[in-house]
């Protein structure tokens, strides 16, 4: 009888344990099995790892496949919303609602210019967000660097960076910033 009850006690710790482990969060998950197509720097156990770290509150850093750094710059799990400079000149910037995930890639060479789209759950049904900003004057706004802010897009046109010091007064009046409402 007595073995009986310890079998039955060890069971039941056993299950209360495992009842006990937290789930890990939908954007980590998402962040942890992304392609390498759209996280080529990390391989999925990095991409544990600097989670990890971040969750107990280290901004440590973990080598990537260029021997470059890799970190994570923020993490909001309320919010769903993570942000990894995968070397340091690229981010992913990665937002979860609705059982959609909306993916920023931006590369910052020469200038920063960001790539928006929607992925579902399983990376797939992509859905590009066109990223428009007004030309100025005769400059077309072609670097577009794009974060997500307050519930929305925020565009910022990178292009007028390369206008020297000279030409800034014709390009003075020209909008820098806009935002656009999230897509979904």
């Amino acid at each position: 009888m007595k073995r009986l009850y310890c079998i039955i006690l060890s069971i039941s710790c056993v299950l209360t344990l495992a009842a006990q482990q937290p789930e890990i969060p939908m954007i980590e998950r998402l962040y942890m099995g992304a392609p390498l197509e759209v996280c080529p720097m990390l391989t999925p156990q990095q991409r544990y790892e600097i989670l990890e770290n971040a969750n107990v509150g280290k901004k440590d850093t973990i080598i990537n496949f260029l021997e470059g750094q890799s970190w994570v710059d923020s993490i909001d799990l309320n919010n769903q919303h993570i942000v990894v400079h995968q070397t340091r000149q690229s981010t992913i910037e990665m937002l979860y609602r609705n059982e959609q995930l909306l993916v920023i890639q931006t590369f910052y060479a020469p200038l920063p210019s960001s790539m928006v789209y929607i992925v579902d759950q399983l990376w797939a049904n992509r859905r590009d967000i066109p990223i428009e900003m007004p030309d100025c004057h005769d400059m077309p706004a072609t670097f577009i660097r794009v974060t997500i802010q307050n519930d929305s897009l925020l565009l910022e046109n990178q292009t007028l960076d390369q206008v020297h010091n000279i030409e800034e007064t014709i390009y003075r009046d020209c909008p820098t910033t806009t935002s656009i409402p999230l897509p979904f």
